[in-house]
């Protein structure tokens, strides 16, 4: 039994840990007093279990009359609820018995239905083994913007970096120098040189966009001008009328 009681206190621990986690993360969406109050009475909710344990290792108390007592303190959820239409309801049941759904729609659509269905956050949690920031955020999406949201991940498409034009006269006007003007060895500029170059240099100069570029960067900025100093046709002239007989 006192294994029992202090797993329910590690447990509570984390619980509040994640609690004020969700808090800190989501403070902006929730009015402040709404937010205290359901902190509020999550620790009250996760202080009776441990106390429920204590009683129940020295042997005093009504466990059932704590149970009433957690009853009392503890409240529903202030989101409204979930309502589902019959082929939302299907769908959600047919993700969570499919084999080849990927496990976040599964474990998502899980958290729909349980909440759906009337379970407390607290009893979802338990049951499905995720975290409260998570069973929070799918059904929030889905209150918001419908069940199709909530299952699935928001696209974050990588914004492009935006190289300003007088940067990319910068790149052009230093491509048509040689690198013997700036100190190097080489006879003629190669990309990774040129990028090299630019990274460290392109800053001081005002370019800030620069600061990351790479080879593929300065390819691109090279194709697309009229000039392209980067390429360097080389032949060979054959003088020598003998040249085959030697």
């Amino acid at each position: 039994m006192r294994l029992n009681l202090e797993q329910s206190i590690i447990e509570g621990e984390l619980e509040v840990k994640e609690l004020f986690e969700y808090a800190q993360n989501n403070a902006a969406q929730f009015e402040a007093y709404e937010m205290e109050r359901d902190i509020f009475a999550r620790v009250m909710q996760i202080g009776l279990a441990a106390m429920k344990c204590y009683f129940a290792e020295k042997g005093k108390g009504d466990i059932a009359s704590s149970k009433t007592m957690e009853e009392a303190i503890s409240r529903k959820s202030q989101r409204p609820k979930l309502q589902l239409d019959k082929g939302q309801h299907q769908k959600l049941i047919k993700i969570i018995r499919s084999r080849t759904a990927p496990i976040r729609e599964v474990q998502r659509a899980g958290i729909l239905l349980s909440y759906a269905a009337g379970r407390a956050i607290s009893s979802i949690k338990k049951e499905l083994n995720i975290s409260r920031p998570t069973i929070y955020k799918c059904i929030d999406k889905a209150l918001a913007a419908g069940v199709e949201t909530g299952l699935k991940d928001k696209y974050h498409r990588p914004k492009d970096p935006v190289i300003t034009e007088e940067a990319k006269a910068w790149v052009v006007n230093l491509a048509c120098t040689k690198p013997k003007d700036h100190g190097y060895a080489a006879e003629i500029w190669t990309l990774s040189h040129l990028a090299k170059h630019t990274r460290k240099h392109a800053p001081a100069a005002g370019h800030e966009c620069l600061n990351r570029a790479v080879k593929a960067t300065i390819y691109r900025i090279l194709k697309s001008q009229p000039l392209k100093p980067h390429k360097i046709r080389y032949y060979l002239e054959q003088r020598d009328e003998e040249f085959d007989k030697k």
